[in-house]
């Protein structure tokens, strides 16, 4: 079965003129941002969840409906497939039986990132499907770097 994305609609045709300053800004000043309860909660769910499972770890950022975490975890059946997404409505629709090797997670991502790394977790594969979910040049400022 084949699958056509929508096209990506912007009013920026490349890089955008200020993403080198803005990159260099963060770089210099690191995020201080507090980690969100709802995240902290979910992230500690998780990592029990992968503990459980000693296989390798795959993680699928910005999963969506989580149809990419379901292709994934059946492609690698003897790995543990994480896909995380901030949105309760995209991860709740069904879209069939979730494989047993596979868990979505709600979560802010950025924030997910930040436990992750600070549990030394080593994924083997990390897939960052939709890279660019703000494509307008007004949505710089909310963009990942």
């Amino acid at each position: 079965m084949q699958h056509t994305s929508r096209p990506v609609i912007s009013n920026q045709p490349g890089p955008h003129h200020d993403v080198a300053r803005r990159v260099a800004r963060a770089l210099a000043h690191p995020l201080r941002k507090p980690i969100a309860d709802h995240t902290r909660r979910a992230f500690e769910q998780a990592d029990a969840w992968r503990q459980q499972h000693s296989a390798p770890l795959i993680l699928d950022a910005g999963c969506g409906v989580g149809l990419s975490t379901r292709r994934i975890a059946i492609q690698f059946p003897h790995h543990s497939v994480i896909g995380v997404d901030r949105s309760e409505d995209r991860l709740g629709r069904e879209h069939g039986e979730l494989p047993e090797n596979a868990l979505l997670v709600r979560a802010d991502l950025v924030d997910f990132w930040r436990l992750a790394l600070e549990a030394g977790w080593t994924p083997e594969r990390h897939y960052l499907l939709y890279p660019n979910p703000y494509p307008k040049s007004s949505h710089l400022k909310i963009r990942w770097h």
